[in-house]
Parts: C-alpha cells; structure tokens; sequence
C-alpha cells in the first residue's frame, strides 16, 4: 500500500491500535515512577474538560461527572477528574466496576471529588460536563443501559481515547474526545467520536516510527458552541483537508478553460435528481455544464441528444435518477468507452453491481455511493473493492471515506449532517463532477507535483459540507435545508474556503 504522506501532507495521520499499543509499551518502560503516562493524560485531559466549560467567574462551579471503568481508560478520568476538583467545580464519579485504579482513585477523592452511585448521579441535576472514562480504545462491547443513562445526564460529553461502546449498536455519542500522540482508526471511521482532539504526551513521536494505515481531516464547517475557551497549547484539532482548486477564472480564462462537465442525469420519474445533479456542477464551475437531455431550469446549460452528440466534455457524471434499463445501460457503457474522468452515482451504480462485464471499465472512474449501493457492490472492504476495480471510492457519510488503487485511505469528518436529505447527493456528484472537468483540463497528466485524485474528491466533499452548512444557517440558528438550498450554497462556500 502506497503512503499518500507526500501527496497530502496537511492531513492528519491514523494509526492502528496495535502501534498506538505498541508505543504505549514504549514509553511506559522508560517510566521512572509509578503513572506518570497517565498522570500526563489526565492532565490533558483536564485541560480539554476546562475548555468545554463556562469560564471561571461567568456561573457558578461547573458540575462534572466522571464515568470510570476499572483500568486505565478509568484512571485516566478519576485522575483528570481530581485537576477538576482542585479547580473549585464540583466532581462526582461512578464506578461502574467494583474495582478502580487504587492510585487515582486515592487521589481523586483526596481532591474533593465524591464517589457517588449511578441512581444518584442519574437524580442529581444535570452536570455540565460527563467524562467517559469508561472503556476506551480496543473495547467492542455496547455501552450499557447504565453507562448510556449516565451520559445523558450532561449537558456535554467528552470520551477519553475512543467513546464507550463506538462502532457498536449502542455507542456513547461523544461531543469531543480526547486522545494521545496521532489520531487512531477509530477516530477516522466513527463519528460518535465527535470533534477528535490530540494531545501530546510523548506518545507522538514514538507513534511517529510506525507506519500510518491512513489520513483523516475533519472540517469546522458549522459554527460551534461547544467551547467555552480556546483549546490550551499542546493540544490540537484534527487538521483539515487544505486548500480547495482554484475556481475563480483568472484574465485568460473563458467558458471553457475550467473543463466542461456533462451530466447523464435525471430521467421521466425521476427529474429532479438531474436538476440536482446539474446544479451541483452549475454553482461550482465557471464552465460549460452540458446535459443530455432538456433541463429547463437553468438557461445557462447547454441540452444535447446523446453521448454522441457531446461535441466537447472534460469528465462526465452519470447516474442519478437515471434508471437501470437496457438505455441507461447503454448510455453507461457509452460514457465509460469515452475514456474521459467520469463520477458514477446512485443508478449507474446499481448496473454495475447488476452487469459484471461493467467492473473491468471502471478502471480510474469515482464511484460515490452511499452505504446501501456500496453493499450492493459485495462483500469487499471499500479498499479491497478500490484494488480489485481499479477505481476511486467515495463512500459518503457523516464521515466521507476515500479509497484509491493501492494508496492508503483518507476520510473527512464534514462537521455536519445537515446533507442527510433527498437529492444532497445528487449535487454533490454535479461538484465532483466539475471539479473533475477542473482537474481534467489543468492537469491531464499525473505527477508528484499536482494535486491528487483524492486531493480533489476531499476539496469536493468540504466544499458540499460547507454548503450544506450555510444553506442551514438561519438568523435565529440552524434549521432543515434542501439539496436546492445547498446547491445555491456552493458558490459562498467556495468564496469560505477560498478565504481561510
């Protein structure tokens, strides 16, 4: 698997859980007392928690609650939980073992915190802040009826190294959480994990030896109200995913210079997924955007009959709304014989999954499905299936996964679900789509020195999230949007990123 560290060298590196395990060992041997690696994360820990809280002298004491497991992972709370204490807030526990770490537990109550039962926790008001320190990395079993009826006694939730239960049916939903060194494959995949915080406490650089299994970012695409203070130095936010192309046209630029994007869209019953899908690619590009098809809602697009009839197109995007019949099929083939880029979405999809003569000609093609299309597809892991097609993987969620042929993974945490509605992805394929026909006329050959593909689709993806963000934003907060609204978004998210 080729390291991707040189192409995007702005994202943040994720490590297995095995060297992150590895590392731990490392420098718990050169301990020269008891905890001090733990004692350090609580520190971290605590600094983290005090951020999420109201500023000292603004409200009373802040009330925190420490939910503790019986190994380290509790420890570390019980111990962070103690800097708390310290600080003049109120801090309670709950031991959900009969055992604790005996040193921080020791220290916590030492401190002033009380150990105080579940029942009680439940019944005591709402505290400001739950830690959970219940389990951390490596754990696979479900947060219980207990451990998830504490959590939702806080009004916020910061998770120490993973949140309980993450991946599971039943995960703690973390507002933040906190781990050491690098981020972790937990971090990169689950976004139950909230906003990733790293701190470092002398893991970073051993972590640094191993390998990474992939990169990840994380887009501040949403006005947050989460933090009461900025974050202290020594710990840091996931990075996120740099700079977008350049889609402003400069003095030489015409119509056709940023690449012209056809769209193969929409259909009889299904006709809003073309307007979709062309307007994604209608707010991002400064081109030509080409339909087959009569899409009247927007004068500006150029209808054609056919593929043939295309005189001009840079990259296409096909499949939305589009059918599986023997015409899409066709139509399909057709694009995919042109040998130009192509983004392949929702039905096109579907017929390759359908039609297996199709996945020997997706070679150097992005499919971006959804979770349910990406199941139709078989049993592979995504970067198993990137392997075997030859092909550019994007698999939307909450957190976006990339896969490409042989190179590691990238993922991007868009900061908001505000896209979790009919036709976003239709759009979103129009972006990719022009950036694509962008991509195609600035850089038609590959080289160390231009962008990746997978540079381009995270472009594309924080582009969409920051869009779907502002379409949501209304003078009294965030509300609902439509794919139209984030559509016509695009153009101020572009301007966003642009100014960051």
């Amino acid at each position: 698997m080729r390291d991707v560290s040189t192409i995007a060298p702005a994202l943040s590196p994720v490590f297995s859980l095995e060297a992150a395990r590895a590392a731990e060992e490392e420098l718990l041997s050169r301990e020269v007392e008891p905890d001090a690696l733990m004692k350090k994360a609580a520190q971290a820990c605590a600094e983290g928690a005090a951020a999420l809280l109201p500023l000292p002298g603004q409200t009373e004491p802040a009330r925190i609650l420490v939910v503790a497991g019986p190994g380290g992972n509790g420890g570390d709370g019980l111990f962070a939980g103690a800097h708390l204490a310290l600080q003049g807030h109120t801090v309670h526990a709950v031991l959900t073992a009969d055992t604790a770490h005996e040193a921080a537990h020791n220290t916590f109550l030492a401190a002033g915190g009380q150990v105080v039962s579940a029942q009680d926790a439940s019944t005591n008001g709402t505290y400001d802040l739950v830690i959970d320190a219940v389990a951390g990395l490596g754990s696979s079993r479900a947060a219980s009826d207990e451990v998830a009826d504490l959590m939702a006694c806080g009004k916020k939730v910061l998770s120490i190294d993973a949140p309980t239960g993450c991946g599971t049916q039943r995960s703690v939903i973390a507002d933040a959480t906190i781990t050491f060194g690098h981020a972790r494959t937990v971090h990169a995949e689950h976004p139950e994990c909230g906003e990733v915080l790293i701190a470092d406490i002398g893991l970073a650089e051993i972590i640094g030896k191993h390998a990474p299994v992939g990169y990840t970012s994380a887009e501040p695409s949403c006005d947050s109200n989460l933090w009461e203070s900025p974050l202290p130095e020594g710990i840091a936010r996931l990075a996120d995913t740099g700079p977008i192309p350049r889609l402003i046209p400069g003095i030489f630029d015409n119509k056709y210079t940023h690449g012209v994007t056809g769209i193969a869209a929409g259909s009889e019953q299904f006709p809003g997924a073309g307007i979709m899908c062309t307007a994604g690619a209608v707010h991002t590009t400064t081109s030509m955007v080409l339909t087959i098809g009569d899409i009247t809602n927007f004068p500006e697009v150029v209808p054609v009959k056919d593929v043939a009839a295309a005189r001009r197109v840079d990259a296409w995007v096909v499949g939305p709304g589009r059918g599986t019949d023997d015409a899409a099929l066709s139509e399909l083939e057709e694009i995919l014989d042109s040998k130009l880029p192509v983004v392949i979405d929702a039905d096109a999809i579907t017929l390759i999954a359908q039609h297996p003569h199709l996945r020997e000609r997706v070679r150097g093609a992005v499919l971006t499905p959804h979770a349910g299309e990406f199941a139709r597809l078989g049993g592979k892991s995504q970067q198993q299936l990137s392997d075997e097609l030859g092909c550019h993987i994007l698999l939307k969620g909450r957190i976006t996964t990339i896969t490409s042929p042989h190179e590691l993974p990238v993922s991007i945490n868009t900061g908001n679900s505000f896209a979790a509605t009919a036709g976003s992805g239709d759009v979103l394929a129009g972006v990719i789509g022009a950036l694509l026909a962008w991509r195609s006329v600035h850089h038609p050959t590959q080289d160390s020195m231009q962008p990746s593909m997978q540079e381009t689709l995270l472009s594309a993806v924080a582009i969409h999230a920051h869009a779907a963000a502002l379409s949501a934003k209304q003078p009294e907060g965030y509300a609902p949007t439509t794919a139209m609204a984030i559509a016509t978004a695009l153009s101020r998210a572009i301007a966003k990123l642009n100014n960051r």
